[in-house]
């Protein structure tokens, strides 16, 4: 990993600005362009570009931990999970849920004034910051819609072309029964449509209600 972290920057360097590369961090909200031709500009994007993924990582980690806190721990999927959380694991379930949202509106405070001081974005008003982090704080529960459209679509398959009693697919089953609760009505039988119910409203609340809102809250504040 220190290798990894190491070495990219220089490759960003070496081979973007021969290119004329413009890399850029997408906050959903805003994105961030950066110049591939200064090696210590590309070494921090490098970073926050690997602390971002890292971010969503265990912002899926602490879902499914507060998801699946009933599981006993001869669960080997859940052990993983709470082995890598460490002393996150121990904090209520319900503050699990808001975690990635603090983290995201206090990361972004920070990240603003940094971004400000180096000039890749204007100057904000003061009382306009922390409208900005409150749209980012939004924002960090999209973090969890791919993970959820991943496990409903595999539990879909495993409904109706059996896959087999693989440890990680009897998880993904667990997971998403226990999410998908609120649509047992339309469960019957061997019949189920409740992931593909649960995948409508993933769509729905991305796209008509959280991003819009994300957005209008972001470019309100941007001033």
């Amino acid at each position: 990993m220190i290798l990894l972290l190491g070495a990219r920057p220089a490759f960003y360097y070496t081979v973007g600005s021969a290119a004329n590369w413009i890399p850029a961090l997408d906050f959903l909200a805003i994105s961030i362009p950066w110049r591939s031709d200064l090696l210590g500009r590309m070494y921090l994007f490098s970073t926050l570009s690997f602390l971002k993924v890292l971010g969503y990582y265990y912002a899926w980690l602490l879902l499914l931990s507060a998801v699946n806190r009933q599981l006993p721990d001869d669960d080997r999927i859940q052990r993983f999970i709470r082995g890598q959380l460490g002393w996150l694991e121990k904090i209520p379930w319900w503050i699990k849920l808001f975690l990635p949202s603090v983290a995201a509106a206090l990361a972004w405070v920070f990240l603003l004034y940094l971004f400000v001081a180096m000039e890749l974005i204007p100057e904000v008003a003061e009382n306009g910051v922390w409208g900005q982090a409150a749209a980012f704080a939004l924002a960090a529960w999209l973090v969890w819609k791919w993970l959820l459209v991943g496990f409903f679509l595999v539990h879909l398959v495993n409904l109706y072309l059996y896959l087999g009693t693989h440890p990680v697919l009897v998880y993904i089953g667990t997971t998403s029964r226990k999410l998908l609760a609120p649509f047992f009505f339309l469960r019957s039988g061997k019949l189920d449509l409740s992931p593909v119910a649960g995948l409508a409203l993933l769509f729905v609340l991305e796209k008509w209600l959280l991003e819009p809102l994300v957005l209008a809250i972001f470019k309100a504040n941007f001033r």
